[in-house]
């Protein structure tokens, strides 16, 4: 419970430091309105997902965050910062808690926020991170309100089919690069007490949410050493010093006291039994990043315009503000690190990277191209206004059509499977009470009743059987356990009972 309320706490001062100096700045700007009414637009025209379902499609990361945070309403709390849930047993009555490690507890601690007021729904998830691309691009226009165009960061923003429709779904990116973007936008704001709060709540907040934020770390230091002044060295590097002191601290707590980077890498190295960094794993990932962000259906041509804005700006010998410089260089970093690190266990099992594996992590850097070109006054004549609508015209389609390409291929290779099962049970079992084993169990704890009795597959040969339940085991053959996980369970108790349509058995335990 310490962790979750540490966390509360933390996204309290957050939010409550944002909405202070999000207030003040629209206090001094007389199109206001103006700016709230474009991203509320926005938001409902591009980022809401209108009806079509899709929770991320990547198991388990796209369905453990939801149901940790639906179990913080059951008074289901972490060991840890990182995500617990339930892996025998059900919400009403958890027998087993088991962690997803690498995933921390900070995005559902905010939909928990949604969840304890309004109760559990996927729509009102849904609505909570529409919030956060509100928000988005109200920073994003607010950083940029003394331009007369300020309006593209925000518009621009939209311009890529494939964050909108990442947008609605259950997977971290989103809250995190809303935690960093503001953690950028407070950084180049002028001091006063209130930015220096919010800069190092941000900064503490990004980096519980996602280990690899870390790299904000980059942007005091960068600050520092382009603050020097060589006459005065002793002097600045006193003032230097004492500017990063705080995110020394700070991160010096999370190592200590919160998570060990370095050994969650550990134990991940040793689940894989292949290093998590490596340069074959950045030969082959390297590719596959730099081709989805040029890919026309995801993206569009906004990479290339934001590419072409810096490079025509560079090329007219342009003065290169921080406004530029920092977001770019985070922009490479983030590239670099996610192309260098491994994707899973298929992965390093052989399994080529398709392109929509990596979509999820760009949407936790892709901002950072917007907000290059945020300060870049671009805009001299109607007809480059006109291309921004074209792409806005078009994203609004890809968009429709992705969102509802990647919910139909999530419910056939995700929750089709859930459904069948759940109607076999029913039609079986009636009323009785049923445990059922799979390996998919977050699905079924997101989708069914709060009684719904489940338990994970890894778990099986610790599972006490009684007579209280009927029992029921899913997947693809009884040697799944043995070549999946290593578990070896007696054969002789199980009996097959029905294929399903994507080829996995049903079987009933005694």
């Amino acid at each position: 419970m310490t962790y979750y309320y540490f966390d509360l706490f933390l996204l309290s001062v957050f939010f409550l430091s944002l909405f202070y100096v999000l207030q003040k700045e629209l206090k001094t700007e007389k199109n206001a309105f103006l700016h709230i009414a474009l991203c509320a637009v926005l938001t409902a025209v591009f980022k809401y997902n209108w009806g079509v379902p899709f929770w991320g499609l990547e198991y388990e990361d796209a369905y453990a965050f939801s149901l940790c945070a639906r179990q913080f309403s059951y008074d289901i709390y972490p060991s840890s910062f990182l995500v617990d849930a339930v892996t025998i047993g059900s919400l009403q009555e958890p027998v087993a808690i088991g962690t997803y490690g690498g995933h921390f507890i900070t995005y559902p601690t905010f939909l928990s926020l949604f969840i304890n007021s309004f109760g559990w729904s996927y729509e009102l998830l849904c609505v909570a991170n529409c919030l956060v691309s509100f928000f988005i691009m109200l920073v994003l226009a607010i950083m940029f309100k003394t331009s007369k165009y300020w309006f593209i960061a925000p518009a621009m923003y939209c311009c890529s089919p494939i964050i909108n429709v990442f947008t609605t779904c259950m997977l971290s990116e989103l809250f995190s690069s809303f935690v960093c973007l503001t953690f950028l936008f407070a950084f180049l704001k002028q001091k006063t007490k209130a930015i220096l709060v919010l800069r190092f709540s941000t900064f503490f907040l990004a980096i519980l949410c996602k280990r690899e934020n870390l790299v904000l770390c980059l942007i005091p230091l960068l600050d520092a050493l382009m603050t020097l002044d060589r006459k005065n060295l002793q002097r600045e590097l006193k003032q230097v010093t004492l500017s990063i002191i705080p995110y020394t601290i700070i991160t010096f707590i999370y190592f200590f006291m919160i998570q060990n980077v370095l050994e969650i890498e550990k134990i991940e190295a040793a689940d894989i039994g292949l290093p998590t960094f490596s340069f074959n794993y950045f030969v082959r990932l390297f590719p596959a990043f730099v081709k989805s962000l040029f890919s026309p259906t995801a993206f569009s041509v906004s990479t290339l315009v934001c590419l072409f804005v810096v490079g025509w700006h560079v090329y007219n010998w342009r003065k290169l503000t921080i406004q530029i410089i920092y977001p770019l260089i985070l922009f490479f970093t983030y590239l670099l690190l996610y192309s260098s690190h491994y994707r899973g266990w298929f992965f390093v099992q052989g399994d080529e990277v398709n392109e929509f594996e990596t979509y999820r992590y760009i949407n936790n850097f892709y901002y950072l191209l917007v907000f290059s070109i945020g300060g870049i006054s671009v805009v001299h004549s109607k007809r480059a206004v006109g291309i921004l609508l074209l792409l806005l015209m078009f994203s609004f389609y890809e968009t429709k059509q992705s969102r509802e390409y990647y919910s139909q291929i999530e419910y056939e290779s995700r929750f089709g499977e859930v459904n069948e099962v759940l109607e076999f049970i029913k039609d079986k079992e009636h009323q009785d009470p049923v445990m059922l084993i799979c390996d998919n169990i977050l699905l079924y704890q997101n989708l069914c009743a709060d009684d719904f009795c489940i338990c994970d597959s890894r778990e099986i040969n610790t599972l006490v059987m009684n007579d209280k339940y009927k029992y029921y085991f899913v997947a693809s053959d009884l040697e799944y356990l043995r070549k999946r996980y290593g578990v070896n369970a007696n054969q002789s108790k199980f009996e097959r009972q029905k294929t399903l349509s994507n080829g996995n058995i049903i079987y009933k335990m005694y």
